[in-house]
């Protein structure tokens, strides 16, 4: 009788340990492909994360990438073998490039619903957040600033600047694009002009913006709400907005689940959640962006000047002529 009830104590007990772990690896994981600089903004702030694992009994993994270009790589190394079930961080600069890959689904969101400066019709690469590039500058000690690209790039001042490498940022590529919006066949000479005045060309944003608010340059390539964390976080405006008056080039960044991943049905319960209320105030306050739907904007807003016009390129001609860009941007800095 007495070695039956250890067995029964035996079993019991293998029992207990075999539901217990069987219930904390049958939770789904949900992996998303991130860029750094964000994946640091949400690892402080981690209600955000467990809020959703909370309400669909998940686990969210975030992997950090490098710059937002470095996702896109990855995964066209992996291609559909990649881990990933969610990208987030690309942006409409790289959306023909991201379609080329086949790698991607389609989602059921209503994008025409979305709150965005012009009409979005793709489902597949959903946006979350938009912006406008810009230059900012320390107000303190800078007196006279540009009022457009000829004035920067002609004028006496010796305005310094710092800016991101095109090749592998997506603000540096920005800045690429909005010259060559404006410039056209003539960028090369804007940029030869540029490099005179380049104090430094670094890999991301978060490095650029270090040296800056070192006292390193004069301009920093930047968003026009950028200046929103100086803002909110001192008691007095350290950094202003540099609005030109040729416009400013936009960038929309995006969100899109994976046709190889396992988890659809929770991978797009996740891109709902980013673009609810919760998840986009968290976005205005922390990641320094415009939100993709109506919501009540934080005070600080009201401070960060918006452009009046502002452009992009046509998905299919960035990818046509890319290399070309870059490639004329790269002979062009040759000193």
């Amino acid at each position: 009788m007495k070695n039956y009830k250890i067995f029964l104590l035996k079993v019991i007990t293998f029992l207990f340990i075999f539901m217990f772990f069987h219930t904390i690896y049958s939770i789904p994981t949900l992996t998303i492909y991130i860029y750094n600089s964000f994946l640091s903004e949400l690892d402080s702030n981690l209600k955000i994360k467990s809020y959703f694992e909370k309400i669909n009994k998940c686990k969210l993994k975030f992997v950090g990438l490098g710059q937002s270009r470095t996702i896109l790589s990855k995964l066209i190394m992996e291609g559909k073998k990649s881990k990933a079930d969610i990208i987030m961080g690309l942006d409409n600069n790289s959306i023909e490039l991201a379609k080329n890959t086949n790698l991607f689904l389609k989602s059921d969101i209503e994008v025409k619903k979305l709150k965005l400066p012009f009409t979005w019709d793709n489902n597949t690469f959903i946006p979350y957040s938009y912006g406008y590039y810009s230059f900012i500058y320390n107000i303190d000690k800078l007196g006279k600033i540009p009022r457009n690209f000829n004035e920067l790039l002609n004028s006496k001042s010796e305005w310094k600047i710092i800016y991101q490498d095109p090749r592998i940022s997506s603000t540096g590529f920005g800045l690429l694009l909005w010259i060559q919006k404006i410039y056209g066949e003539k960028s090369n000479i804007a940029w030869k002009k540029i490099s005179q005045k380049t104090v430094t060309i670094t890999k991301g944003w978060g490095e650029s913006y270090r040296l800056f608010s070192k006292g390193e340059s004069d301009l920093l390539l930047s968003y026009t709400t950028s200046i929103g964390f100086d803002l909110i976080n001192r008691n007095k405006k350290r950094y202003g907005v540099i609005l030109f008056e040729d416009g400013h080039y936009i960038q929309i960044e995006l969100i899109a689940m994976l046709k190889n991943s396992k988890n659809q049905e929770l991978s797009k319960k996740f891109i709902n959640f980013v673009i609810s209320p919760y998840f986009q105030k968290f976005l205005t306050e922390n990641h320094w962006m415009y939100p993709v739907i109506s919501i009540k904007l934080p005070k600080v807003y009201t401070k960060i000047p918006s452009p009046l016009k502002h452009f992009q390129f046509n998905y299919d001609y960035i990818e046509k002529n890319r290399e070309k860009w870059i490639n004329s941007w790269r002979n062009s800095i040759i000193r």
